[in-house]
């Protein structure tokens, strides 16, 4: 009776104990899953390094936006107690109210203009989004892309009397004059066309 071998599979199906060449190879399957995964492994990398870039870019942008509320408060602190602006405020924010002065106040347009001259408060700014990004609009638009990182200053109105207590905000217009007492409110445009508030103040 001749006794029975057991023979292994893997040697019978690989003489000198070296691996099938079906089990040594990659599958096209398996070549275009990896390639799918390293693909996507790039994809997320990049979309990471494009959000972090256009958050700190926000960021920068919202930072303006704090520096024209500054300019605001600061021009707000030095008219307390005088019954108008001085036409300097748009250069110097401290100035002090000239005596009995017949100059015209100034409009936002007049005003944007030294804001932004060579000495004046918010010189060098500009949007941090590129050199073709506007620096002001006169509002953030839905998916306007375009508009990300511009400013819009608005102009608060109180409700009439006899309604509930309400502050209703518009954009303010480059003829309409700075006045005292007028309410003012920062907004910064996102990448998605929405404004995020910045802050408010009261001249």
């Amino acid at each position: 009776m001749v006794a029975s071998q057991k023979v292994s599979p893997l040697a019978s199906a690989s003489p000198a104990g070296q691996p099938p060449a079906l089990a040594a190879r990659l599958t096209w399957g398996e070549v275009g899953f990896l390639v799918l995964l390293f693909l996507a492994l790039v994809c997320v990398v990049l979309s990471g390094r494009f959000a972090y870039r256009e958050a700190a870019l926000f960021q920068q942008a919202k930072d303006h936006g704090s520096a024209l509320l500054h300019w605001a408060t600061a021009v707000a602190a030095a008219s307390e107690g005088h019954p108008a602006l001085s036409s300097q405020v748009c250069q110097q924010p401290d100035a002090t109210v000239e005596a009995q002065t017949a100059r015209a106040p100034l409009t936002w347009a007049q005003c944007r203009e030294q804001l932004w001259a060579e000495h004046g408060p918010m010189a060098g700014l500009a949007n941090p989004f590129g050199a073709k990004a506007p620096l002001w609009m006169g509002g953030c638009e839905r998916g306007h892309y375009a508009g990300r990182g511009a400013l819009v200053l608005e102009k608060g109105t109180a409700s009439p009397p006899g309604f509930p207590p309400s502050v209703s905000y518009a954009s303010l217009g480059d003829e309409e004059p700075l006045a005292k007492g007028m309410l003012l409110r920062v907004v910064v445009c996102d990448p998605s066309g929405y404004g995020v508030r910045v802050g408010e103040v009261k001249l």
